[in-house]
């Protein structure tokens, strides 16, 4: 065998050596990256489990209302204000009234209390009704006239130290004193009109069409003391209510 011919063996023998190396060192490297991409991690799949275990409660939205006293913070899920969704209402005062948006209410609502320098003891609620004069779609609320007022009944707290609106039924939100149907005619054509007041020309009873009765008020009380002088404290929010649309 010639000189040249070993030559050219030796050279294609390397080449040949060179190239498997190469492949069989990238080769490990791509599956290398390969399983780091496509492995789900010990963690995720833990997290996966959680979430799914979670159940969300059909109170738990993303609207907040946010009621921020001085001295204290109050703040209830899934509850709209009539100006806008999840708005930030801050306080001087210690007795508060604010507008909630139509059909909304605090009843079966998750309510929190936080306050560094205050130690709540109680949270109590209450409701109010008023009369309504309807004329099919239009009506005449008599907000500021005659009312039932419950009376005040502690908050339950739920798993994570919130509080639950109380829920009332169906009859509650009907409740009225007796009264006078000639009062509320004078009542009604002073408030709403003589259009209404012919309404209420022929009714024998508060109970009939075209009168109603529902919650126009709800009441939040927190009282509590101080922790720098023991001293007690109260907070009143008063949520008014839309009767109707």
């Amino acid at each position: 065998m010639s000189k040249t011919i070993i030559i050219k063996f030796h050279f294609v023998l390397f080449a040949s050596l060179l190239t498997v190396i190469v492949a069989c060192n990238n080769k490990p490297k791509v599956l290398k990256e390969t399983q780091t991409v496509f492995k789900e991690p010990k963690k995720l799949a833990s997290q996966k489990t959680d979430q799914s275990e979670t159940k969300i409660s059909p109170n738990e939205t993303d609207s907040k209302t946010v009621i921020k006293f001085k001295d204290l913070t109050v703040s209830i899920d899934s509850f709209l204000l009539f100006e806008e969704t999840g708005k930030t209402k801050t306080f001087e005062k210690d007795t508060v009234e604010i507008f909630s948006d139509i059909g909304e209410s605090i009843e079966g609502k998750l309510i929190a209390v936080t306050s560094n320098l205050l130690e709540v003891v109680t949270i109590e609620q209450r409701f109010e009704t008023s009369m309504t004069i309807m004329n099919e779609g239009p009506h005449c609320d008599l907000t500021d006239w005659k009312h039932y007022l419950s009376g005040w009944q502690k908050l339950k707290t739920g798993k994570k130290g919130q509080f639950i609106g109380v829920q009332y039924a169906e009859k509650d939100g009907i409740k009225f004193p007796d009264i006078s149907l000639d009062e509320l005619k004078e009542e009604v054509k002073k408030q709403c009109g003589t259009e209404f007041f012919n309404l209420l020309k022929n009714i024998k009873t508060q109970t009939e069409y075209p009168i109603g009765v529902s919650i126009s008020r709800y009441y939040l009380r927190i009282t509590g003391t101080r922790n720098d002088n023991g001293k007690t404290f109260t907070k009143l929010i008063i949520f008014s209510t839309p009767m109707g649309c």
